[in-house]
């Protein structure tokens, strides 16, 4: 049997979540993008939230993401 393996270039967290996705457009480094965003929301595309207080994760094929709530952001 053979699965699918999702693969998740940005991190985020938030102080009640941590987003695994992929933002969505996206050109060059995401610490740029954020630096420099002027934009209300992030556009996340292939999304794993996952709950920090009860554990639970949620995928999601988009999430709209307010760069205000963001504590640190990683991409691999």
């Amino acid at each position: 049997m053979l699965s699918a393996v999702a693969v998740y270039k940005d991190l985020f967290l938030t102080q009640r979540h941590f987003i695994k996705g992929n933002l969505s457009p996206h050109v060059g480094r995401l610490s740029d993008y954020l630096d420099h965003s002027s934009e209300d929301f992030v556009a996340l595309q292939d999304v794993l939230l996952s709950d920090l207080r009860d554990g639970s994760s949620t995928p999601s094929p988009s999430l709209l993401l307010n760069p205000r709530e963001i504590v640190f952001a990683h991409e691999l």
